[in-house]
């Protein structure tokens, strides 16, 4: 799954980041511009993969783990 379709489960931008902050407390949670970056370069920090995993499971969103990484069908072959 992209950053993009994971971030899009919890709605806006400022959705997320408000997401983010009722779970990442007392850290400060990510500005909006840093999780538009995540949607430009198509990748979640790993710090970050586990608060937004909390945070969806906070609000009954579906998102696991497995979501975060290629699936193997999407990888290239290893034998060439």
């Amino acid at each position: 799954m992209t950053a993009s379709a994971i971030l899009a489960r919890f709605g806006t931008l400022s959705d997320v980041r408000a997401a983010l902050a009722a779970v990442c407390a007392p850290r400060q949670p990510p500005t909006t511009q840093a999780i538009s970056s995540w949607q430009v370069k198509g990748e979640i920090p790993a710090w970050w993969q586990r608060h937004l995993l909390s945070a969806a499971r906070a609000a009954g969103i579906p998102l696991t783990p497995a979501d975060f990484f290629d699936h193997p069908g999407e990888r290239p072959s290893d034998t060439e």
